[in-house]
């Protein structure tokens, strides 16, 4: 009795709970369980079957009954009806969810704010039909996805929504192309992935949905084929000026035409994949296009930071000193972030036998900004990089004061040797920080280290922090070197260094493409 007398007591203070704060804490937990995907049957099920007054409550509250998906279909019938006039949030897989479930949703076309669709491609056209058959008066968010191999390309025509969606604000369409129709002029975020046909999407057709957007706010074009109509015709540059961002993945050639019609706000976040790229005229051909150069990108780049591999390379400014080489990796791009202003990745153009040396990413970093502004370089590389590349890097960013490095650090070694250098000719002589992350230190790197860190100390005092984290091959004795010349940040960690796959000379050094393998 003593037990029960107390369970009762824990349960009685959540029973004095207002309703009103009891139904948030229900809505959370549908929203949590619905995002998770783990449930077998609708969470606002759950809630009913605790107890009488959370029964009760729960039926009181149309908006726990509002969120179908999948695992909803089994209770349509009892959604709907519970959900009474609220307005429904609608996510499935219309394929499998079976006819009847299927028309039901549909009916409810006119009471759906957001509309999460996935088809394989044996019903699109049915689809298509039924999402013709009504108007959409409070539809907010669509979501149209395509499952299945490319096939004809499959538009959403004119007569989607009756044209008739006054509130759509976001549309995310993906292996499905649209014709531009006033149903869309409202948008504030567009989405649009896997267009494989170019003759699915002419530039003169995307333009002119563009032009019929003005309060548009994200773009994104990802897996676009697209071709340019008559060259000879010339258009007007399509402004967006509420443009927040932009994310355009295509080739190059793709991306040069595309901007050459847009007129971007100035402090509009970039992001771009890029293949096909053949060296430095395809860069200057592309900010050509955007129409802005050094120092005419809005805010002011403060850090470079650039992941290079064999065969494409990621390189980004923000106007942040705070970038680390770890983080940085294909579409890790984050349209959150306000530091990070422009992201390119760029894949070289193997069918024309196209090699591009790591230093191409200084050539693009005088064409988007005046190197004086930039201060922190932030590399990571699956291979050595050589002098030559530490050496380019010093004469275009003169004001370099910090340097974070994920790679083989033996040719920015070599770059920094002051020994019988003139001091005009010092390599990043404003360098104060040096943070090397995740290195394995060869052989005899650790005191070269220390000689290059204790002459520029006697000869050109500059360097006042090395940072030495997660690092193999250097032990405690050799760090406690470094801190008779300069402040030195260390994690403690001694490991053996991992054999390195590469000799002293570059992956770039030698050709290894598809053909040549060398």
């Amino acid at each position: 009795m003593r037990a029960l007398r107390s369970r009762r007591n824990s349960l009685a203070c959540i029973s004095y709970l207002p309703p009103e704060i009891l139904a948030t804490i229900f809505e959370h937990v549908v929203e949590r369980k619905s995002s998770m995907g783990v449930c077998r049957h609708p969470p606002c099920l759950t809630v009913t079957h605790v107890c009488t007054h959370w029964r009760r409550l729960a039926l009181e509250y149309p908006s726990l009954w509002a969120t179908i998906d999948q695992d909803s279909a089994r209770w349509m019938g009892i959604m709907l009806e519970r959900s009474k006039k609220v307005a429904l949030v609608v996510t499935c897989n219309a394929s499998i969810v079976g006819r009847d479930c299927f028309e039901q949703i549909f009916s409810q076309l006119p009471r759906i704010k957001v509309l999460r669709l996935w088809s394989y491609q044996s019903d699109v056209d049915l689809i298509l039909d039924s999402l013709s058959s009504q108007p959409a008066p409070l539809l907010q968010i669509f979501t149209f996805t395509i499952i299945g191999e490319p096939v004809p390309q499959k538009f959403l025509s004119d007569a989607i929504f009756q044209g008739q969606a006054p509130l759509l604000r976001s549309l995310e369409l993906t292996s499905c192309s649209f014709s531009w129709t006033c149903v869309f002029s409202g948008l504030r975020t567009l989405y649009v992935q896997g267009i494989h046909n170019p003759s699915a999407c002419t530039l003169p057709e995307l333009l002119q949905a563009l032009r019929c957007m003005p309060d548009l706010e994200r773009l994104t074009l990802s897996r676009l084929s697209m071709i340019s109509g008559e060259s000879r015709v010339l258009f007007d540059r399509v402004p967006l000026t509420q443009l927040k961002s932009i994310v355009l993945w295509a080739t190059i050639q793709t991306a040069v035409a595309l901007f050459a019609h847009l007129a971007l706000p100035d402090n509009a976040m970039i992001a771009l994949n890029l293949k096909k790229v053949q060296g430095h005229q395809s860069f200057s051909d592309l900010f050509s296009a955007i129409g802005k150069g050094p120092g005419k990108f809005g805010p002011v780049f403060r850090s470079l930071c650039a992941h290079l591999t064999y065969n494409w390379s990621v390189v980004q400014f923000s106007r942040s000193m705070e970038m680390e080489c770890k983080s940085l990796s294909p579409s890790r791009w984050n349209p959150c972030d306000d530091d990070v202003r422009l992201s390119i990745q760029f894949h070289w153009d193997w069918d024309a036998y196209i090699r591009i040396p790591p230093s191409i990413i200084f050539d693009i970093c005088g064409m988007v900004t005046e190197g004086s502004t930039i201060h922190s370089l932030c590399v990571s590389s699956v291979d050595n990089l050589q002098e030559h590349f530490w050496r380019t890097g010093s004469a275009a960013l003169p004001a370099l004061a910090e340097i974070h490095v994920n790679s083989s650090i033996m040719g920015l070694l070599a770059a920094l040797r002051v020994e019988g250098v003139q001091i005009a000719d010092v390599a990043y002589p404003s360098l104060r920080v040096l943070d090397l992350q995740d290195i394995d230190f060869q052989e005899n790197e650790p005191d070269d280290l220390h000689k290059v860190v204790g002459i520029r100390d006697e000869l050109y005092p500059s360097l006042s922090k090395l940072r030495i984290v997660d690092c193999r091959g250097i032990m405690a004795d050799q760090v406690e070197l470094f801190k008779d010349v300069t402040d030195v940040d260390w994690d403690g960690i001694e490991a053996v260094a991992e054999e390195s796959e590469y000799d002293s000379e570059s992956y770039y050094s030698s050709c290894h493409c598809p053909v040549c393998g060398d």
